[in-house]
Formats: structure tokens, sequence, C-alpha cells
């Protein structure tokens, strides 16, 4: 029966029966007009018979190529290399002796997950375009009162390690996935969907678009609202886990814009956060109103002070005005109120606002990973709150179960709380499922060299620079390193190089500040600290839980420091 039900899924999907229906129709006209007009032409009477022989000799014919073949608005397509969402590239087939259905660990019935579609477009740059319509209907789905809605960051891990529907189900703790293509040639799009009950690898439902680009929102909500159809959930009127309406935006130039902002920002480099400021702002000039934009803005902001790559004083008056425009526009706008609420912490030091801004989010907005993994780290662990950031960590998880950044960072926590060995033991395991995540060898070598390994340390931050680049904070760990692992020289050698590169870009006096520390020189240090308080660098909340500045810690001036940026709650 499962297998008769499929087939009968791809006959719908492959629109065989809308043929088979346009085919009869089309015979008996023309049947109807050759006993009209034949016998007016004087043609013999067998060409009558010929015309319906010939009529049903072609109804396999046509059922065929209706299977094979779809006429679209791009021209004629095969149906297997154009839209066949199984075929998508985070599917493959379960392998052999696979688990049973039945013998599947307890799956959420209420869980699924949007794996990421695949981009069936001739330009392999339309990448972007396919990523943004499947993460545009994950924030879509977030608008059902009964879905657990599975995070972009840990549906996204199958498009680097494909695997078969029960094996995603199983790691994810969800029944149900969604999965397509999208092809896009010029003005015109093709989206395919389809929704699998993973514990009987069914399809419940799927379909093809064929429209124009302008009717992309249209498609979006339909594909939607069908799945929440099939799950008997329904789409609310409030707003979505990110606070997002259902129409981004009407101008699809900033549309697409956005979806490229918001590719380039999932990716995190240096190189890819500036790149999505700009094309950000590009959406915002085209459509003022494009509230997502505004939001998306006021975090990529948030990440360059975060990151150190600009400095605080920089960006971070330039994410509080386009997270209050995005709120002013759309109040309760989740990722515009998380953009805030770092802002309150990280560089006005409003520590109980920051925290209450959160707190609005996450009742707000369950489904929405990134508040409590901000609330986590940019609140909770400054201040000491190690077993509140692991709360909020675990609650992140909950939505981003495979997420590498919440993993890591509950490594951080455990680092920065002194537990070195378990630190290591998290950014291993991270770095082992995905060695890309530049953070992670950073903190695994910070890890190392307070166990007493300076050689793991050193390697493990070779790996951080290969992974993420050039920066200070990298420089900072390697000096500190070096000078546990008594090359002083060469330790001495980083600390001038990093001096003098602030005046090509930016190095957070903060960083300046470890390597003096892990020199021994702690009044120089201190130094640092004093100017990092009047620059408001946005790593210096967390100078009161990071090991380097234990020994600086213990010296009266260092409280002068520290009430400054602690003592305003």
């Amino acid at each position: 029966m499962k297998h008769v039900k499929r087939l009968f899924a791809e006959l719908r999907r492959r629109r065989v029966f809308r043929v088979a229906a346009m085919y009869a129709v089309v015979a008996w006209m023309l049947m109807q007009i050759g006993e009209v007009t034949f016998p007016a032409l004087r043609l013999p009477d067998w060409t009558l018979t010929l015309v319906v022989v010939l009529l049903i000799g072609g109804f396999p014919i046509a059922m065929i190529l209706a299977w094979a073949f779809d006429v679209t608005s791009a021209g004629v397509v095969r149906t297997d290399a154009a839209d066949r969402p199984e075929q998508a590239v985070t599917r493959k087939s379960d392998a052999p002796g696979i688990e049973a259905a039945d013998s599947l660990p307890a799956l959420d019935p209420a869980g699924i997950a949007v794996l990421p579609f695949q981009n069936m477009s001739p330009d392999p740059d339309n990448e972007y375009f396919s990523d943004g319509i499947a993460e545009d209907l994950i924030l879509r789905l977030c608008k059902t009162g009964g879905l657990r809605v599975i995070s972009r960051t840990s549906a996204w891990q199958y498009k680097q390690t494909p695997a078969g529907a029960r094996q995603i189900g199983s790691e994810l703790g969800v029944a149900y996935l969604v999965e397509g293509s999208v092809r896009r040639i010029a003005n015109n799009v093709r989206i395919a969907a389809q929704l699998i009950d993973v514990r009987s690898d069914q399809h419940i439902w799927a379909e093809t678009y064929d429209r124009e680009l302008e009717d992309i929102f249209a498609i979006q909500s339909d594909v939607a609202q069908r799945i929440a159809g099939a799950l008997s959930v329904t789409l609310t009127g409030v707003e979505s886990a990110t606070g997002r309406e259902s129409s981004i935006t009407t101008d699809l130039e900033a549309y697409d814009l956005y979806l490229r902002g918001r590719y380039h920002w999932n990716r995190r480099t240096p190189k890819d956060l500036e790149e999505c400021v700009v094309l950000f702002q590009g959406a915002i000039d085209r459509d003022p109103c494009c509230v997502p934009a505004h939001a998306a803005l006021a975090e990529a902001y948030v990440t360059l002070a975060i990151y150190g790559l600009r400095p605080a004083a920089d960006v971070l008056p330039l994410a509080r005005a386009e997270a209050k425009e995005a709120l002013r526009q759309e109040p309760g706008q989740a990722s515009a109120l998380s953009a805030l609420a770092c802002v309150h912490a990280i560089f006005d030091w409003e520590w109980d606002q920051a925290a209450a801004a959160f707190e609005q989010v996450i009742r707000d907005n369950p489904l929405y990973p990134t508040a409590p993994l901000w609330f986590a780290m940019n609140v909770h662990l400054p201040l000491g709150r190690f077993e509140e950031a692991v709360g909020q960590l675990e609650r992140a998880a909950t939505v981003d179960p495979l997420s590498p950044t919440v993993e890591a960072s509950l490594g951080v926590v455990a680092f920065m709380r002194g537990d070195f060995a378990e630190a290591y033991s998290r950014f291993e395991a991270v770095t082992a499922r995905d060695n890309r995540l530049a953070f992670a060898h950073y903190y695994q070598g910070l890890s190392a060299q307070y166990m007493g390994d300076a050689g793991q340390a050193l390697e493990a931050l070779d790996r951080a620079r290969a992974a993420g680049g050039w920066s200070a904070e990298n420089q900072a760990a390697l000096g500190g390193a070096l000078a546990a692992a008594g090359r002083e020289a060469e330790a001495r050698d980083v600390l001038a190089a990093m001096t003098e590169g602030r005046e090509n870009h930016y190095v957070s006096p903060v960083r300046i500040a470890q390597l003096h520390a892990a020199l021994g020189e702690n009044e120089s240090a201190l130094d640092r600290l004093d100017e990092a308080v009047e620059v408001r660098a946005a790593d210096l909340i967390w100078v009161d839980v990071f090991p380097a500045f234990k020994a600086v810690r213990q010296l009266p001036r260092y409280e002068v420091i520290r009430a400054r940026v602690f003592d305003t709650q």
C-alpha cells in the first residue's frame, strides 16, 4: 500500500493525471469533429476508425512523455533533471540494513525540518536563491502554533554530508522532512517541494510550481499552507520566529539583494560579513520598508563588533539605529530585538536591560535559536552566570540540535569556568565534525595551553588561522601560547606586529592586553584595558571570566575597570 501511495503521489507531481485528462478531452473533441466533418468532406468510413486507433495508440506515448518531460515557462525540460525533489543533495538512499520505522527512536510528531533546496539552475551562483527559498520556508512554518521547526543551521548540516530520511529524522528528532529544488532561468522560476513522513518514508504531499519570479511570494505562502494543511496545523496570524511577515518586500530587486546578503551572512567569514553589510544596505536603499533587511543589517553590525573586525564605537551605534528602525516598523521583531539587546550588553553595559530584551524575544519567539545563544554568551557568561548560560544554550539546542556553534559555545562556557579538559573535549568533537569553525579551533588551542600542552595549542591555533584567516584574536592567542612554551622572543615579535598593525586595521586593545598579561606585564595589560574602557571595546565584556586575565584581576587597579563595566546593573 505504501508503494502504491508513493506511485500515485509521484504521478500527481509529474502531472501525469492532468495530461491524461487533457488528452481524453482533446481526443473526444477530435472524434466529435470527425463525425461531423468527415462525411461532409466525403472521406471514407475507415478514416474515422483510423483516427480512433491513432488516438488510442497515442495515449501511452503521451503518458510516457508526461512522466519524463514537462513544458515550463523556461521551455521543455526533463522532469528528472529539473525538479525531482528526491534528487535533492540532502538525500541519499538509506543504507542496506537501516533500522525499520518501528525501531526508530521516538520522533517528535510535531517536529519538522526543511532541508536545503537543491539549486537546479544552470548558473551555480544561484545557490543563494535556492538557499533563501528554503530558509524563508523555515520562517513561514514557524508561524504555526503546533510545529517544532528545526533551525536552518542544523538542517544545513546535511548539505555537506547527505543522509537518508530516517537517519536525518533520527538525528534531528523529527517526524517530517521537507525537501525540494529550485530552477531559475531569467525571470522564470520552478520550485518543487515534497513533504516526507520519516516513520513510513512516505511522500505525504508534493507539488511543482512554474511561475514568473514576481509570483515567488505567493508560491512560498502556498507551500507553507499546503504543508501545514497536510500536518493538520494552522498557520497563525502571529509573527514568525524572527518576526518576519509573509512578504519581505514587494521589490524583487530588494528581495534578491536580501537573499544574497543572507547567503553571505550565514558563511560568517570576515569577507562575507563585510559583503552582507553592503547587500543588506542595498536592499534597504531599494525598499526602506524591508524590515528583515534592517534587522539583518543590525545583526551584521553586531557580529562585526563581536568578531573584532571593526571598532564597537563605529558599528554598534549603526546596529542600534537599524534595530530601532526595524522595531519601529514591526514591534517585537525578534532578530532586531536580539541585536538591540546585544548593543545594550556589549556597548552600553546595561545588563538588566539587555536581559529583559532577550527574555522578551525568547518568550515571544521560542523557535528562534539566536536569542538564547546570544543571551548565554553576551549576558550570562560575562557576568559569570555559568549555569544560566548552559541553560540558554540547551534551550537553543532544542531548536538547533546539530549546530556546531551551540556545541562550541558550551565548550566556551566550560573554558571560562576553568574546566579546560571538558572544553577541549567539546571543541575536539566539534572540529572533528566540521573543521571550518575557526573559533572552535581557537578555543581548543587555548584549552590545550592551559592544560600545559603547548604543542597541541600551537597546532590548534594554526588550524584556527587556516579556517578563519588573520585576526587579532588569533595573534594574541598565538603570542600567549609561545610565551607559555618558553619562546618569549617569538611572543614579543607577535606583540610588536600587533601593535604596529593597529595603524592599518582594527586591533582591540583587549587583545594587546591579553598578550601583555601572557608575558607577565600586568601593568601594561591594565593600561590597555583602561583604553578598552574608553573606546568601549566589544570584547571587554569577557575580561572578568577570561583565564588570560586571572593574575591581572588580583590587582587593585583592576577593580576600577571592573566597576565601570559590570557595576551598572
